[in-house]
């Protein structure tokens, strides 16, 4: 885990609150005047920093690594006889699920999570209409299996958009 935590908005927000009520109207000494807007000058500056850690490495190039390392060596034991019957994208949605939240709060404080399983749910809800709509017979195992390729494709361009994303703050400063 990266060793620099993201400031939360809280902090953001009691050091907009000091810069505000820096004249006086709160501190009426002038030393703790000094000593409040020198604490919000800090606290401003370190909810825009953004520290690297090596971690971010492996975070960056995981799923690609676990898709390579399960189609090659472990796709045999994704089969249970007939009864369980995984895919590649079974095994790394979960994966993606969780790099997307951790790239998310490293990048912007905040977890984006729920904004993707929103977007996941109301894919859902138009391939259940399309589905609806068609007039073949409908069958609930055609439809995960779709379902699980769409999110898995939606997963992955999402995760390296947050990637992409990271790596612009990084160089930014």
């Amino acid at each position: 885990m990266p060793s620099a935590i993201p400031v939360s908005r809280m902090n953001f927000l009691l050091a907009f609150f000091v810069l505000i009520f820096q004249g006086g109207i709160i501190f009426r000494n002038d030393v703790k005047c000094m000593y409040a807007g020198i604490y919000a000058i800090f606290l401003l500056r370190s909810v825009g920093m953004q520290n690297f850690h090596y971690f971010e490495i492996l975070l960056y190039v995981f799923p690609i690594l676990e898709i390579i390392l399960i189609n090659k060596f472990f796709r045999p034991y994704l089969r249970y006889k007939q009864i369980i019957q995984l895919t590649v994208a079974d095994v790394v949605l979960p994966f993606l699920f969780v790099g997307i939240h951790l790239l998310s709060v490293y990048s912007l404080t905040y977890s984006l999570l729920p904004h993707f399983l929103l977007a996941a749910c109301v894919v859902g809800l138009l391939q259940t209409l399309y589905f609806d709509k068609r007039k073949k017979i409908h069958r609930p195992k055609r439809f995960y299996r779709y379902f699980i390729k769409i999110l898995f494709l939606m997963a992955l361009l999402f995760y390296y958009l947050l990637v992409l994303l990271r790596i612009y703050f990084l160089v930014r400063g």
